[in-house]
C-alpha cells in the first residue's frame, strides 16, 4: 500500500491533474474510483473524505488535502520538483491557475462535458461557454508564440495545471491547426520524464 491515495474518477479532468503531478514526481499512489454520475461524491463516507462534495481528494499519511490546485501545490514542494523559483514565479502560478479556472473550467471544459457525458448537449449551452473557451486558446497560443513554457525557461506546476484541459480542445469543438503553439507546447510536455497520457494515469 502506498503513503498515498486519491480518489476521483478516470474522465475527470481535476483528477487527471493531480494524477498527473504524482506520476511526474514519481510517486507512487493507490486510486480509489469515485463515480459522480452515480452520485458517489455526496455519499456520507465520500463527505467525510470531503466536504466539499468535488473530486479529486488526496490523502497523505493523516494528511487530508480536498482541491486540485492545493494538491499539487503540496507535491511540488513535497518533491522540489516543478516548483517557481522566484517570488515573481510564485505569482505567475497563481495567475496560470486561476486562467485554468476563469477560461478553461468555465469554457473548454464545459463544452468537453457535454460532448463526453452528454452525447452533445444543449446547443445552446455550448454556444454560451463557447466564446470563453476560444478566448482562453487565444491568450494560451498568444504566449505560447513567444514562450516555450508557461513561466520560465522550464515546466512548473502552472503547465500540469493547465495541460489536461487544454489535450482535450478537440472534444470541446476546437480545431487544433488553429493553435499550432499549443500544439508544439503539448508536444513539450509529453517528452516530460515519467509523462504518462492522462487516460492511462488511472483505472476507469
Amino acid at each position: 500500500m502506498a503513503d498515498i491515495t486519491l480518489w476521483g474518477a478516470q474522465p475527470s479532468l481535476n483528477t487527471q491533474k493531480t494524477a498527473m503531478m504524482l506520476t511526474l514526481c514519481g510517486l507512487p499512489f493507490d486510486f480509489e474510483k469515485v463515480l459522480p454520475r452515480e452520485g458517489q461524491h455526496m455519499t456520507p463516507e465520500y463527505m467525510a473524505r470531503n466536504p466539499f462534495g468535488r473530486i479529486p481528494v488526496m490523502r497523505h499519511g493523516d494528511l487530508w488535502l480536498r482541491q486540485t490546485q492545493t494538491q499539487i501545490d503540496y507535491l511540488a514542494r513535497l518533491t522540489g520538483l516543478y516548483l517557481p523559483r522566484t517570488r515573481e514565479e510564485e505569482w505567475g502560478v497563481m495567475d496560470w491557475h486561476n486562467f485554468s479556472t476563469d477560461y478553461q473550467s468555465a469554457g473548454l471544459a464545459r463544452i468537453r462535458f457535454m460532448n463526453f457525458y452528454l452525447g452533445g448537449g444543449d446547443p445552446k449551452l455550448k454556444d454560451h461557454y463557447r466564446p470563453n473557451s476560444v478566448r482562453g486558446m487565444e491568450i494560451l497560443e498568444a504566449h505560447l508564440k513567444r514562450n516555450e513554457w508557461l513561466l520560465g525557461d522550464r515546466p512548473t506546476t502552472a503547465d500540469v495545471i493547465v495541460y489536461p484541459c487544454t489535450r482535450v480542445l478537440e472534444l470541446a469543438e476546437l480545431d487544433p491547426k488553429d493553435w499550432p503553439a499549443t500544439m508544439a507546447w503539448l508536444g513539450r510536455f509529453e517528452k516530460l520524464p515519467r509523462f504518462r497520457p492522462a487516460m492511462e494515469l488511472v483505472p476507469a
